[in-house]
């Protein structure tokens, strides 16, 4: 055991030289003395303003502690979200291909385990620690009510190490099926001692119940563990450095599988794919072109939904005005992807059929549209309470995001198609009326029957197309 130790020491001790080099040259590109010199300045400064500040919320403080007992309970269960979630990521104890290595030489893998185990549990009482005395000098929060939390949520993070390890070598629908056991039966526990106007009988039986589910799972822990997948996850998380990945421009992903596809593999999936059907083929070709572009797609969509709730609550002309912005948002992003996705070489490699193709792509929009036309009609709701106008509303913001979205992608097939190809007036015009009647609407309600309008549009331009 003494010489594992010794060889870990070694092993962290090379670890940190080689992040420390990094570091420094990191911060050698975005600092130089001068500028190190004003920003030490500037944070002492900051430092005391915000501590200034705190003080002047002394009242707030002590309310909150009052009010903070109940919630409790409702700490340990996010305690144990928390936990199931990070396990579906991250096994929770930092054993790398270092020490995966060190296995193969005369030391023991229970060992090597071991010590990360117990590095594990070192972080995080360090982490409390600092988060502990951070808060006790900068707040004036009281010592007895900090201990109490402290040790509460620090014994209860200790006690979930053990088991996000154990549980993230479970997978599919077992998991599942485990976590939503562990959920139930911390529920109701909890329901269980609700008669009782003390919190600490709660407390103490969930404690219990962890240390019992450690010891059980102690000889257990070693057992049908996915290595490759643990060192693989670990390797990624030990060198993604973030401010070095910003000054070199460099990021470092771990090759993640979706969550669901983790969970779920239905008997359609497990069968051959039909490749002699063009729309299966171009659903998986579309799916691969925006899986590729997530991450915009998704910060795109998010900031649609703030755009939505956050301006909906401040008066009628700012709510029409964010459902404006959000359906001209959606439907430009949609076009812009999808011509982005028809440059994609394999799809030039395939017969082309445009109606298929925009088919297939749309399979993929209308789910996130759905979306976002239930938060709509709950902010809708929310505003103008549950109404006939509101329901006319609703109505007439979704079919014209509807018929918008296809608007916007028949223009982008058509650039396509004619590359002079100039949008006639009738059809350039559908936007800015279908705005100008979603503004009108919330003067007056009777706006909201261009709808019917939009429906004969609708009709005309599919007669016409099927010419």
């Amino acid at each position: 055991m003494k010489r594992t130790w010794e060889l870990i020491r070694f092993i962290r001790k090379s670890r940190r030289t080689k992040k420390q080099k990094l570091y420094k040259l990191a911060f050698g590109v975005a600092l130089d003395k001068t500028i190190a010199i004003y920003l030490s300045f500037f944070l002492v400064m900051a430092f005391f303003m915000i501590y200034d500040q705190l003080i002047q919320f002394q009242p707030l403080f002590e309310k909150m502690q009052a009010a903070a007992e109940p919630f409790m309970p409702i700490v340990i269960l996010g305690l144990f979200i928390r936990t199931i979630i990070l396990s579906f990521h991250s096994p929770g104890i930092l054993f790398t291909s270092a020490e995966y290595k060190m296995t193969t030489l005369p030391y023991l893998k229970q060992h090597v385990w071991f010590h990360t185990f117990i590095e594990a549990i070192a972080k995080a009482l360090i982490s409390f620690l600092l988060l502990f005395f951070t808060l006790l000098i900068l707040t004036p929060i009281s010592t007895l009510f900090l201990i109490k939390w402290a040790c509460i949520i620090m014994v209860a993070v200790l006690l979930l190490i053990l088991p996000q390890w154990c549980l993230y070598q479970v997978n599919g629908k077992k998991k599942i099926l485990i976590s939503i056991a562990g959920l139930t039966s911390i529920t109701v526990l909890r329901l269980l001692f609700t008669q009782f106007t003390s919190q600490w009988y709660f407390l103490v039986s969930v404690i219990l119940i962890l240390l019992v589910c450690n010891i059980w799972l102690w000889g257990k822990r070693l057992s049908k563990v996915d290595w490759m997948r643990v060192i693989d996850v670990n390797d990624t998380k030990v060198w993604n450095m973030f401010f070095v990945n910003r000054m070199s421009e460099m990021e470092i992903k771990p090759v993640r599988k979706p969550l669901l596809q983790q969970l779920f593999r239905s008997e359609k999936e497990r069968k051959p794919f039909p490749y002699h059907r063009d729309k299966m083929i171009f659903r998986k070709l579309w799916r691969k072109n925006l899986m590729e572009e997530k991450q915009h797609f998704v910060q795109t969509v998010v900031t649609i939904i703030l755009c939505l709730v956050v301006l909906s609550f401040q008066n009628d002309i700012l709510q029409g005005l964010s459902i404006v912005l959000a359906i001209f948002a959606f439907s430009k992003m949609s076009a812009s992807y999808f011509h982005k996705g028809l440059k994609d070489k394999l799809i030039h490699s395939l017969p082309w059929n445009m109606d298929v193709m925009k088919r297939a792509y749309l399979y993929w929009i209308y789910p996130v549209l759905t979306v976002l036309g239930i938060i709509l009609g709950a902010v809708l709701w929310i505003h103008q309470g549950l109404q006939l106008m509101t329901l006319l509303q609703f109505i007439h913001f979704s079919v014209t995001a509807y018929i918008l979205l296809n608007h916007q992608l028949d223009i982008s097939i058509h650039k396509i198609n004619h590359k002079w190809y100039t949008t006639p007036i009738g059809n350039w015009l559908i936007g800015p009326l279908s705005y100008l009647a979603i503004m009108a609407s919330f003067v007056t309600p009777f706006a909201s029957l261009y709808v019917v309008f939009l429906f004969i549009y609708k009709i005309f331009h599919v007669k016409r197309k099927n010419l």
